[in-house]
C-alpha cells in the first residue's frame, strides 16, 4: 500500500507539472511587427503623378489633403509608416525608400511599397 501512495503521488506530481508547463507557455503573446509601433499618417502634396515626385519624400507632409481617399491604385494619397522612418522635424525620411507603380490607364504613378513592410497604403483616383 506504501508503494501505491508513492507510485501515485509520482504520477500525480509529474501531471501537475506538465499541467502547468503546458498552460504556462499555450497563452504567451506571440512578437509581431505592430509590438512598439507607433504610425505616422503622410499625405501626397506633389505637383504630379511621375514616379520621380510620388516617391520623393519632401511631398509627404502630414497636411490633411481636401479631397478624400477613395483607395485606387491611380494616385498616391496617404501613407502611414512606422516612426523609424520620421526625423526629428516630423518628416519623412528617405530610409523609407517609398516605391511606385504606373496606372497604365491613367498614366500615373502610385505607391505600392517601402522599406516599412507594415506600411498602410491609401491610393486615390485620378
Amino acid at each position: 500500500m506504501k508503494n501505491l501512495k508513492k507510485i501515485s503521488f509520482g504520477v500525480f506530481a509529474f501531471i501537475f507539472g506538465l499541467t502547468l508547463i503546458l498552460t504556462q507557455s499555450a497563452f504567451k503573446f506571440a512578437k509581431t511587427g505592430t509590438l512598439n509601433r507607433a504610425p505616422v499618417t503622410f499625405y501626397y502634396h506633389g505637383p504630379d503623378y511621375s514616379e520621380a515626385e510620388v516617391t520623393d519624400e519632401s511631398n509627404w507632409t502630414s497636411e490633411e489633403p481636401q479631397e478624400s481617399c477613395d483607395n485606387e491604385d491611380q494616385a498616391p494619397c496617404t501613407i502611414t509608416v512606422d516612426d523609424s522612418f520620421v526625423d526629428g522635424s516630423g518628416n519623412l525620411e528617405s530610409s523609407a525608400d517609398l516605391r511606385a507603380d504606373l496606372n497604365t490607364a491613367t498614366s500615373s504613378y502610385y505607391i505600392s511599397g517601402s522599406d516599412d513592410n507594415l506600411m498602410t497604403i491609401v491610393n486615390k483616383t485620378r
